[in-house]
């Protein structure tokens, strides 16, 4: 109960594990960032570095395919439009 036994520094020793582990998290990517300015500029001219491109936030909304799927929904019976609300409010 005070610390004594086989085990004294169970569970006091936790923090510097997740600090070391941190610390070689961070090592890791820094490791994986640096690159050779040459293979960079052979990447970008062959245009292998297009994650770049689709890590970034989309600047709108696209509507296109709501309103094909409204419009569809329009062309559609009343029957037909009856059966998909109520799907649609169960599901």
């Amino acid at each position: 109960m005070e610390g004594n036994g086989h085990f004294p520094d169970w569970g006091k020793d936790t923090n510097d594990r997740l600090a070391a582990a941190k610390k070689r998290a961070l090592a890791q990517k820094q490791k994986a960032k640096k690159v050779s300015a040459a293979v960079a500029r052979m990447k970008k001219e062959r245009g292998l570095d297009q994650k770049e491109e689709t890590d970034k936030k989309p600047t709108h909304f696209d509507l296109g395919p709501f309103l094909k799927a409204f419009k569809r929904f329009l062309t559609c019976n009343g029957e037909t439009r009856s059966r998909i609300r109520i799907d649609l409010k169960e599901h």
